[in-house]
């Protein structure tokens, strides 16, 4: 007598829907109570609150889940004056800046531009220029050009050879960062340093804090250039070695240009004083989020 198996019944396997990270995080401390916002209520929940709260600095930790420099998504620029790309509008009540990396305008590296604006969650590029054929001299006024439309704001030159740049931005009025120089005698007042120095300590500590904010999603990068400069930017380009510069070519111009303008987060001021500020211009300012 044969005994009937009984047949085998599969069990449905139901896939759990996958749910997306949030890619923005950001948490906020007014008064000792504690706000948390993700991404996609991060903006409406910004704009709903009090003009006096987003006065204030309560801003202490923004992160991004997922978000690598290899899925940074470049865009097109909204408008270019005589070949200054222009990718975010001017918001007066916003805090700018601009790094300038300068080359000797002879066909090989390029001098390059990069202005932030540090008042968006994250930071956002909105203005680069390169040009390998562009003299010191001129790059001064075009540095000037550039820092005006954006409210005429805080330029950070490099001031390790070509003087002619800062000299020139100098004259014509332009906002420069400025550094204490060294003491050479006792009693002595500390001369000041205009531009932006790059030394070996300088170039650790500007490249580690770019790097720092784009991991951490702090910094959107938005020109395709530079995105491409800083995903291919090897360590072993930037050392320096007494070589024949007809030879020299090192095309990370706008990455060390973004390097210095990052710099600038903390000296940054916005051109409208606080007190002119008016709601209209708060809720523009969070655009970008």
């Amino acid at each position: 007598m044969s005994i009937a198996k009984k047949p085998v019944v599969k069990k449905k396997v139901v896939k759990k829907p996958v749910v997306k990270e949030t890619e923005y995080h950001l948490v906020i401390s007014l008064n000792d109570e504690v706000f948390e916002f993700n991404t996609d209520d991060l903006r409406e929940s910004i704009l709903s609150v009090e003009p006096e709260f987003l006065r204030t600095k309560v801003i202490l930790k923004v992160t991004k889940d997922g978000k690598t420099l290899d899925r940074m998504t470049p865009i097109e620029p909204i408008e270019t004056l005589a070949g200054f790309k222009i990718f975010k509008k001017y918001n007066p009540s916003h805090r700018y800046a601009g790094g300038h990396d300068i080359a000797g305008g002879v066909g090989l590296d390029s001098s390059a531009s990069v202005f932030i604006d540090f008042s968006t969650i994250p930071a956002q590029v909105v203005g680069t220029y390169n040009s390998n054929e562009i003299l010191p001299e001129a790059f001064g006024d075009e540095i000037v050009r550039e820092a005006n439309i954006f409210g005429g704001c805080l330029i950070a030159p490099e001031n390790n050879k070509f003087d002619q740049t800062i000299l020139k931005a100098q004259q014509l009025g332009a906002k420069l960062y400025t550094s204490a120089g060294k003491i050479i005698k006792i009693h002595q007042v500390a001369p000041q340093t205009f531009g932006w120095n790059t030394n070996s300590l300088t170039k650790s500590t500007m490249l580690s804090g770019l790097r720092e904010a784009i991991e951490s999603g702090l910094l959107e990068l938005n020109d395709k250039d530079l995105i491409n400069e800083a995903k291919y930017y090897s360590r072993n380009d930037m050392i320096d070695r007494d070589v024949d510069i007809r030879l020299a070519t090192r095309h990370n111009d706008l990455l060390m240009a973004c390097c210095i303008a990052w710099q600038m987060n903390q000296h940054a001021r916005p051109s409208k004083p606080l007190m002119e500020y008016s709601f209209d211009d708060l809720k523009e300012s969070n655009e970008a989020i």
